[in-house]
């Protein structure tokens, strides 16, 4: 057992490197799942290695350690949410879309198929929309960017974690953070799951009949954008980091730092030690 003696930034990360070793004591858990969890507690970490990056003039020095690219990892859902949207916005018709929400509580069905029609659903459709980007922008946001983003993550302390849950106001919640986790893991979906499908109009073999219901609405053809990087998401910062903060002349690699190799849920998190001390 940890206990926190000084505050720590609320992310996913941190929460898995403080709780995740005693929770997978307790629970037999298939190897996707414990790959899904050791990726997000060594993403951007010297586990899995990096570069260092210095001002050419000498005024500024840092480390840029990898990432996961895990596919639920907060930090690395943002280019996920971009590069998803960006291949969507091309499609999408310029006219008037509803967003429709139906779903039934999680659960393994066996003969799902057959069992639906006695589910009770519940649906909702919301508002409709002038142009079908703002339902983009919630699915993105939804379906690339993970169960939780950090920014959602109020305050981890000793065995507890406190996280908004609310959609247009804050509410939050206060869990243990086994039970944070145990929910966490919940949402790791299966190796080569496809989590998006798409019907009608937008179905992958329908080009042909979304092409001509664009030319219907004066719209372009369908062209494929250009594949987005992580320093596009920084075009109009004025803190790119790739930049000298000081003279603002481009940062060049100076060396690559191997992999450490270290598995941080053995034992003691070695990445939280700082702040860490043994409960008596």
């Amino acid at each position: 057992v940890y206990k926190l003696h000084t505050m720590i930034d609320p992310t996913i990360q941190s929460i898995l490197l403080i709780g995740y070793a005693a929770y997978e004591k307790k629970h037999l858990l298939p190897d996707f799942v414990r790959e899904a969890a050791h990726c997000l507690m060594v993403c951007r970490t010297a586990v899995l290695g990096g570069h260092t990056q210095a001002c050419p003039d000498g005024h500024y020095q840092r480390v840029w350690y990898n990432s996961c690219k895990h596919r639920m990892c907060p930090q690395c859902a943002y280019l996920q949410v971009q590069k998803w949207l960006a291949k969507q916005k091309t499609r999408i018709l310029r006219c008037d879309h509803f967003h429709v929400i139906d779903g039934m509580r999680a659960q393994q069905v066996e003969n799902l198929m057959n069992k639906l029609g006695r589910k009770k659903w519940n649906v909702r459709i919301c508002e409709k929309y002038p142009h079908g980007r703002g339902v983009l922008t919630y699915l993105a946001r939804y379906l690339k960017g993970g169960p939780i983003s950090n920014s959602r993550i109020i305050e981890v302390t000793d065995n507890n974690v406190t996280f908004n849950y609310g959609r247009k106001r804050r509410e939050l919640m206060r869990l243990p953070i086994d039970e944070f986790i145990h929910r966490l893991l919940q949402h790791i979906p299966q190796p080569n799951a496809i989590l998006v499908r798409s019907y009608g109009l937008y179905c992958q073999n329908k080009k042909d009949e979304l092409e001509r219901c664009r030319a219907f609405l004066g719209q372009e053809p369908i062209e494929e954008p250009q594949e987005i990087q992580w320093q596009d998401c920084f075009e109009d910062s004025n803190a790119h980091p790739e930049l000298c903060p000081i003279c603002g002349k481009r940062l060049v690699m100076i060396s690559i730092l191997k992999p450490t190799g270290m598995i941080p849920h053995q034992g003691a998190p070695p990445l939280l030690m700082p702040y860490l001390k043994e409960a008596a």
